[in-house]
């Protein structure tokens, strides 16, 4: 008969290693839920891989019927001639090609002045987040 006592068990010991591993990360997840989403555009850091070499681009193009290019943006069909409202602009992950998308001037857009076709295309989705985390 062995006179090892319960602690001093492997099992008890690979229990109370692995006690310390849940309160770790525990500790790791709170601290996760309470930080901002990491984004490209702000902390220069990608979301999906935790990259860190981003590609900014400033302005994309759109290649236009006439063999033009302009920046891709929200088009409105005026009397004479189109019209642009905000421009994009992408972030992009080298390491996972994750994309970020951002409109420039987005707040000025008002769906309900825009043209019939861009009415039914754009609309406003405010919603808040619930204080218990993500939408479950």
């Amino acid at each position: 008969m062995s006179n090892n006592s319960d602690s001093d068990s492997p099992w008890q010991v690979q229990i109370d290693e692995l006690r310390r591993e849940l309160a770790l990360m525990r500790t790791e997840l709170a601290s996760l839920r309470s930080s901002p989403r990491t984004s490209l555009k702000l902390h220069n850091r990608c979301p999906s891989c935790q990259g860190t070499s981003v590609l900014h681009c400033n302005e994309i193009r759109d290649y236009n019927n006439d063999n033009s290019h302009s920046p891709m943006s929200i088009q409105l069909m005026g009397v004479l001639r189109k019209r642009t409202i905000g421009s994009f602009e992408a972030y992009i992950c080298r390491q996972c090609e994750f994309v970020e998308w951002y409109l420039k001037g987005a707040a000025d857009i008002v769906p309900g002045k825009l043209d019939k076709r861009n009415r039914k295309n754009i609309r406003i989705v405010d919603s808040e987040t619930p204080k218990d985390g993500p939408f479950r």
